[in-house]
């Protein structure tokens, strides 16, 4: 029996080898686009955990104002409290040396020895610092990014300006800890373009350039498991307090780590819902082709029966068959998806900036794909099966009997039907017998063009954001942040400038949102930063939920939707803003939401410069400029902000633009690979059908030939038939996949990016002209086979 099943399989594998390698190859793409996204996704997941455990990201973080290095030992003796790092960190100034750009640093301190420190720091390139005796410099770390956009290389010097006072640096090498693998100017400004680094220094230089002989700004702690955080918190607030508490905040509210939870969430959105939606449509196919292969061998299952096997062992041999095909077309999809799984773990570690990667293979993703494909592929075969077997052998070694089409609607219409050329009433009659072939052909087509819609719209839609960011929503070329409040009237010599073409002013405040009510310590919040705006202003546009343009208001404020949903607030209501004005414990203002603000990027609420006055205690003061300017007047505008003091950062929009599009590097290469997936996937699935509905009317094509059929004739009414699924699969195709694309996008949204859907002409042309492509393809390689069909071979009698 074994000797007989294998020669019998391998028999049946030989004469259906073009369905099965077709079907296989459907199956190796799924499987290879479901393993390899899944794993790259649980690798870049498990490494950013495990770069936060072995490097110490800090549990919970507290600034003031300033603070003896001494309560360090205070704090260390709270029950909980494993590990106290005190450090400076501050934004300065810097300057190339050789430029004259303006760039942002924010320094960091570490104290020595840094493998002693809470967040560790990873070395990339270059040497650490050391305790710097006998040095004539004063070496510095930077971050990798910072470093590659403005061509740093170890050994470089750089000037940061304190006040009065210039430093020279010089740069020793690039690093990274836990803390830095996101880096944000602030929630307005989450693409800081190419001027905010990170500079790493030895505490006590930072003391030293800093003026803060023996003292720290921010306090960092590691706690105990199962510490109780909230007292914890409330002792070291205490203790605080007199050096001038200005916030605190848990690791899952640092700034940098909610980007990257957020981002990852999205990736972990997308790696879910794209590989999940092939594997739905494999589901589909692998019932209906399976279906297709298995009935074409009824004459084959009725000798089966007529030589006394019986129902259950036919049903088991096909069912080996559909093993055999998924399982194959199962592993090689694995084996692909190694491989596409390393590609993009490398990629997702470039985008996060993790120095390494995890490299592993997780079983439960593979245990996923084996099971789905080849367990759906045997249990259609067995369903497919039991309902052939009902029949008697000498019923099922006989061809099935042709079905009998009934009158078609088209031919009521007389007139019509006979001023239709004969092809085509050949198409429309054999579309009426076999309306099922019709139905599997249609489908292909509409699957296909689902996909590529779905995947092709994400393109669409990070242009539509980019665009509305740097061209709608904001539409200034530079923005000038200064260290301090400024009055308006500072900036009219400016306006004198050639260089510039328009200057407006805005002020950015950052505060805490929390809804009213409740206490301090039970009640939401969320950090985030309210804009205090002129009427007049054109280069900062404000729009509502419906994306409606919007004044600012005389009174109240048009609170940030993301706020406003995480804070359960709505129009109407009052929230509270809490601010400390860098001068020690909050002040506390309420203000009424009297609208809701919609950013595509950013968590920015809005208020009259009037307002802001008022919550500042200033009159006419802005702390931010906007500039219009042309990009071949930039040398020449920087060389008169070289000389203006108290500026922080200036930022590029073209630049923002830029690191804005890198941030979503990993997404976008989940969507490629998803793009290259979905036109194999689509070529297969209409090239597989096609091969499937050819092989099933090649009995009906010999008659044909036989009867004196041209070649030409056939082609024609094949032709018309794979064009009347086409356009069907056209009309039901786009709306589904713009359904899918909106439902796909839309669920991109995390803390501060939301992608607006958007599916441009271009992308309907593009995905109809493939699926079009395909179809020709499919037609093509059919007329290839029906000129080499052997009509004599094909109709003998096998009964």
């Amino acid at each position: 029996m074994g000797v007989l099943w294998r020669k019998k399989l391998f028999n049946t594998l030989r004469s259906t080898w073009r369905q099965a390698i077709a079907l296989m190859a459907v199956v190796v793409i799924v499987v290879t686009l479901f393993v390899g996204i899944n794993n790259a996704y649980i690798n870049i997941e498990q490494s950013m955990d495990d770069f936060n455990r072995e490097y110490g990201f800090a549990d919970y973080y507290f600034q003031v104002i300033k603070a003896p290095e001494s309560v360090q030992k205070t704090i260390a003796d709270i029950p909980g409290v494993l590990q106290v790092n005190g450090r400076i960190q501050q934004d300065v100034q810097l300057i190339q040396a050789d430029s004259s750009r303006i760039l942002t640093g924010r320094l960091t301190s570490y104290a020595l020895p840094l493998q002693d420190n809470i967040n560790r720091l990873y070395p990339l390139k270059g040497q650490l610092f050391d305790e710097g005796a006998g040095n004539s410099y004063i070496p510095v770390l930077v971050n990798q990014y910072f470093a590659d956009n403005n061509n740093f290389e170890p050994g470089d010097p750089l000037k940061v300006i304190t006040g009065e006072t210039v430093c020279d640096l010089t740069i020793a090498g690039t690093a990274i800890s836990p803390e830095f693998q996101s880096i944000f100017l602030d929630a307005f400004n989450i693409h800081e373009g190419y001027s905010l680094g990170i500079i790493m220094m030895a505490q006590d230089d930072a003391q030293k350039i800093l003026r803060m002989g023996g003292q720290i700004n921010q306090i960092l702690l590691e706690l105990a498991p199962g510490a109780d955080e909230k007292l914890i918190r409330h002792e070291v607030a205490r203790i605080l307090e007199p050096y001038g508490l200005l916030h605190d905040y848990p690791q899952s509210d640092h700034l940098g780590e909610r980007s990257m939870r957020s981002a990852l969430e999205t990736l972990g959105k997308a790696t879910f819902f794209l590989p999940y939606l092939f594997l739905v449509v494999l589901l589909l196919f692998l019932f209906v082709l399976l279906k297709q292969i298995i009935m074409a061998q009824r004459p084959q299952i009725g000798i089966m029966k007529a030589l006394g096997y019986d129902n259950s062992a036919i049903m088991k041999f096909f069912a080996l068959y559909a093993l055999v095909v998924t399982s194959t077309g199962t592993i090689l999809g694995i084996a692909a998806g190694y491989y596409l799984s390393h590609f993009l773990s490398l990629v997702f570690a470039q985008s996060y900036n993790l120095p390494y990667i995890v490299g592993g293979f997780d079983g439960g993703v593979i245990i996923k794909a084996i099971l789905v494909c080849t367990l759906s592929g045997v249990m259609t075969a067995l369903l497919t099966t039991k309902q052939v077997t009902a029949i008697e052998p000498a019923e099922a070694m006989k061809p099935p009997k042709p079905p009998i089409a009934n009158i078609s609607s088209l031919e009521r219409f007389a007139k019509t039907w006979k001023a239709l050329p004969g092809s085509w009433k050949m198409t429309f009659r054999s579309i009426g017998r076999n309306k099922s072939r019709f139905i599997i052909t249609t489908l292909s087509v509409t699957f296909t063009i689902m996909l590529l819609l779905t995947v092709l719209c994400y393109s669409d839609s990070e242009d539509k954001m980019l665009g509305r960011m740097y061209g709608i929503d904001n539409s200034y070329d530079y923005m000038v942040c200064f260290s301090t409040l400024l009055n308006k009237n500072d900036f009219s010599a400016w306006r004198q400038w050639d260089e510039i073409e328009k200057l407006e002013t805005i002020t950015n405040l950052p505060v805490t949102f929390a809804a009213p009510g409740a206490d301090s310590d039970n009640r939401l919040a969320e950090e985030g930063l309210i804009i205090g705006l002129d009427p007049a202003t054109t280069m900062k546009s404000i729009y509502n939920t419906r994306l409606e343009q919007i004044a600012v208001p005389e009174s109240g404020i048009l609170l940030s939707q993301k706020t406003a949903e995480k804070l359960n607030l709505k129009t109407g209501d009052m929230v509270v803003i809490e601010t400390t004005l860098g001068t020690g414990r909050e002040q506390t203002t309420e203000l009424k939401i009297v609208g809701l603000a919609k950013q595509y990027a950013g968590t920015c609420s809005f208020i009259s410069s009037r307002q802001m006055d008022g919550l500042l205690h200033a009159s006419n003061v802005c702390n931010t400029v906007l500039l219009q300017a042309d990009a071949g007047d930039e040398a020449i505008l920087f060389s008169h902000l070289e000389n203006v003091p108290k500026i922080e950062n200036l930022l590029i929009a073209r630049e923002q633009k830029d690191v804005a599009q890198k941030d979503t590097a990993g997404l976008n290469a989940v969507t490629m690979v998803v793009m290259a997936g979905a036109f194999l996937m689509g070529f297969a699935l209409i090239y597989n059908t096609s091969v499937m509905m050819f092989s099933e009317r090649q009995r009906e094509l010999a008659a044909l030939k036989v009867m004196g059929v041209s070649n030409r004739s056939m082609a024609s009414f094949l032709f018309n038939e794979l064009l009347l699924s086409l356009l069907l699969g056209i009309i039901l195709g786009v709306p589904l996949g713009r359904l899918v694309g909106e439902y796909y996008i839309n669920s991109l949204e995390y803390d501060y990016i939301s992608y607006p859907f958007a599916m441009e002409t271009s992308t309907y042309i593009t995905a109809v002209a493939l699926a079009a492509g395909f179809v020709l393809i499919g037609h093509g390689l059919a007329m290839l086979r029906l000129k080499k069909l052997d009509f004599i071979d094909i109709l003998k009698n096998r009964d």
